[in-house]
């Protein structure tokens, strides 16, 4: 008797938990275990020479701050396979509304400062990791996204599914030299700037300056030129540019804000948006009178209108 009753008894609580399980996916999700999932879209294509937006992301670090706006929860993931149906679930996060701030590859270039409970979201930062000189050199940098959700609200129970945007920092210089005879000296490439740092709003922290490098030399087919990879430009900042003959101590070209330089485009029929476009092939033309011309990306900027040291 007492086998038979056990095994009613299994039957029934077998039902029970079927029954419950159908009840949370037909009828009603508060019954159902709470999971809090956050997907990933990109605001805009970004990747250069070819590569997919997607295959840029290596890593992914999101942190929660709660509504006083302190650490709740910290997730990373470093073997990231972007797709629509990738996301990075926040376990053990605790039902509330939060701002979700996520960053992209962060490691061997970029690093945020130490985690701390008592630490406010205005306290943290990412910063490009420098070598002792502040000169980057033939940098290969990582894309730095940034993505946030400002108001991203964790229900007990039942799916809460998040979505963040993520806004590329990298930019990339092309730049080619017309009107120098071939030779075999080493030309210079150099940026500068103090875009370093950001805070966890993605605004700039600002930094000492720091110089982005690239050299060149006239290759097989006796053309000069290189690209450089920098982070953040919009139509506030001020970085400078300078051109060298290293080789024979010469600065060719400079001026003292690349970005006004840029945006003189702008004033040909160009719709330069620092938002949008996040690639910009630069080229100078030196003439023998010392004059130069410049193209910004197809763009012909009078030559009267450009600042020339």
């Amino acid at each position: 008797m007492n086998r038979i009753t056990g095994f009613f008894m299994r039957i029934a609580t077998t039902c029970m938990i079927v029954l419950i399980g159908h009840s949370c996916v037909q009828e009603d999700l508060g019954r159902c275990p709470r999971v809090t999932r956050v997907y990933f879209k990109f605001a805009q294509e970004t990747s250069f020479n070819g590569t997919k937006t997607e295959e840029t992301v290596n890593r992914i670090d999101v942190y929660a701050f709660d509504e006083a706006d302190k650490l709740a929860g910290y997730w990373t993931d470093e073997q990231v396979r972007m797709s629509e149906d990738y996301y990075i679930a926040l376990d053990n996060l605790a039902a509330g509304t939060y701002r979700l701030v996520a960053w992209t590859n962060l490691g061997e270039y970029y690093v945020s400062n130490t985690l701390r409970d008592d630490q406010a979201r205005g306290d943290y930062n990412v910063s490009l990791v420098l070598p002792e000189d502040r000169k980057l050199r033939d940098g290969i940098l990582p894309h730095l996204q940034f993505g946030e959700s400002l108001e991203a609200n964790v229900d007990p129970f039942g799916e809460n599914r998040i979505e963040i945007l993520l806004d590329d920092n990298l930019y990339k210089l092309n730049f080619t030299i017309e009107g120098i005879e071939p030779d075999e000296d080493i030309y210079q490439f150099t940026v500068t700037d103090n875009n370093a740092s950001y805070t966890f709003d993605n605004s700039y922290e600002e930094t000492p300056a720091f110089e982005y490098i690239s050299s060149a030399c006239f290759d097989n087919s006796a053309r000069l030129g290189t690209s450089m990879l920098v982070l953040r430009l919009d139509k506030n900042r001020q970085p400078g540019f300078a051109f060298t003959n290293e080789t024979r101590g010469k600065e060719i070209f400079s001026c003292n804000n690349l970005v006004e330089l840029i945006l003189q485009a702008n004033l040909q029929g160009a719709a330069i948006d620092f938002c949008v476009t996040h690639e910009f092939d630069i080229t100078l033309r030196i003439y023998a009178d010392t004059r130069v011309s410049v193209s910004i990306n197809g763009w012909s900027i009078e030559t009267d209108e450009v600042q020339v040291y």
